[in-house]
């Protein structure tokens, strides 16, 4: 109703007088709506979809009026059109190209030949063959069974000396030259003719445990290690040397110098720095070490044990009496005696064999059993020992197994002919039983396996 009061919040009336009180410009009550086209009081916040006046700032993130042009620098929207004679953005800069990857050629490996070069290839390394003269070589290697090196020799088509180099190449082997280097008389006294003959090696220098020796043969090496442990020594330096080289100075350096146990045993009889002691009342372990190593019982012991090996004994025994010590190895199921040893020496003897067969040298009153492995001359050979207390002392038995001396053949085993001729006869029937007796070591084993070999 015309003149009729407005209640709070309700819009005015366009055209209507205002009512009285109200004075314009005087600032409206907090409740009621902005007129429309009225100034805004400074710091309100502006009326969504009332027109911004002109000049004014544009409020950030509002939208923009239909028609107006963008503010410069603002982001034009998504999928809008643009502008006609409005600059064109800088175009962004061009990514930077990825590498190309460039493969590697892939070198090629040349494959192992098996650890170190063979022979025949250091031949022909050197110049000394072409590969038509090695294939020749190895066809007729294959069929006669010998060494690439002897058939190069053979041929005519290297000497010794330059084999001697190839070979020495192959092994990483210093070269001798026993016309300069000749054997000292300490090294001669260390190594025995009978270890040098079996080792076949010849000794050259000795010093500060360090033992100087020639060889012939590359492969000789475990023989060489053989060696260092015997003799208790820290290193063993080999030389390779040429066969004739090695025949002539191995008959010089030890002519009219023949080593057996008999001098051995007077040279032991007559130091007296070793001490005869008849009785024991305790076991020092120093002293018995220092005479188990000491080079007079080194010595004995490997003689012994040399001189069965190469007369292909099948035990050796040590056995500690009232009033001697004996020395006994067998052959063919037959004792031969040894020179006796003094009897002052029959703890250092036993304790010399359990260093060398990892025993306990403390203990003596228990029978203990170990083995010794030797090399010689390419040959393996298993030492089984067994020790054992008695009333005078400890005694050991050696059991020798020489794998090449066993020979699995029935016409080698020293059966008589006739009875030979029987035991065909029975190991060929289809069927029966066939009693192989005798005493330990006597070759049951062996003659079994060589009538299966039949």
């Amino acid at each position: 109703m015309p003149g009729a009061p407005r209640p709070a919040g309700a819009a005015p009336v366009p055209g209507a007088t205002p009512i009285s009180g109200a004075v314009p410009g005087a600032p409206r009550p907090a409740s009621t709506a902005p007129v429309p086209g009225a100034p805004r009081p400074v710091g309100t916040a502006p009326v969504p979809g009332a027109p911004r006046p002109a000049g004014a700032a544009p409020v950030p993130g509002a939208p923009r009026p239909v028609g107006a042009a963008p503010a410069p620098g603002a982001p034009k929207p998504a999928g809008a059109a643009p502008v006609p004679g409005a600059p064109k953005p800088a175009a962004p800069a061009p990514k930077p190209a990825a590498p190309i990857a460039v493969k590697k050629p892939v070198e090629a490996k040349p494959k192992p030949s098996g650890g170190r070069p063979k022979i025949g290839e250091i031949l022909v390394s050197l110049g000394l063959i072409d590969e038509q003269q090695l294939f020749e070589m190895l066809d007729e290697a294959r069929s006669s069974g010998k060494k690439l090196g002897a058939v190069a020799v053979a041929r005519g088509l290297v000497n010794e000396d330059q084999l001697v180099k190839a070979l020495a190449e192959q092994c990483n082997i210093k070269i001798g030259n026993l016309n300069e280097q000749k054997s000292q008389p300490e090294a001669l006294l260390l190594v025995s003719e009978t270890m040098a003959s079996m080792y076949k090696v010849i000794p050259l220098t000795f010093k500060d445990k360090i033992l100087s020796v020639a060889i012939v043969d590359p492969n000789n090496l475990t023989s060489v290690d053989d060696l260092r442990n015997l003799l208790g020594l820290n290193e063993v330096i080999p030389y390779l040397v040429s066969p004739s080289a090695f025949e002539e100075a191995q008959k010089k350096s030890y002519a009219g110098k023949e080593d057996s146990i008999a001098d051995l045993i007077q040279e032991l009889e007559a130091d007296g720095t070793k001490g005869r002691r008849k009785t024991e009342t305790s076991i020092d372990l120093e002293s018995l070490m220092e005479q188990a190593d000491s080079a007079p019982v080194r010595r004995l012991i490997n003689m012994v044990f040399l001189m069965a090996i190469r007369d292909q004994a099948s035990d050796i025994h040590f056995e500690p009496f009232e009033e001697d010590y004996k020395m006994r190895y067998k052959c063919d199921g037959v004792l031969f005696e040894l020179p006796p040893p003094p009897k002052y020496l029959a703890n250092a003897i036993a304790s010399r064999i359990k260093v060398m067969a990892n025993l306990d040298i403390a203990e003596r009153r228990l029978p203990q059993d170990g083995r010794i492995e030797l090399t010689i001359g390419g040959n393996r050979i298993d030492m089984r020992v067994s020790t054992l207390p008695t009333l005078f002392g400890e005694s050991a038995v050696i059991r020798l197994l020489d794998k090449s001396v066993v020979a699995l053949d029935i016409n080698k085993l020293g059966i008589d002919a006739t009875v030979l001729a029987t035991f065909r006869e029975l190991i060929n029937k289809p069927n029966g039983v066939v009693l192989v007796t005798g005493p330990t070591g006597s070759g049951k084993t062996t003659t079994l396996y060589s009538a299966l070999n039949e």
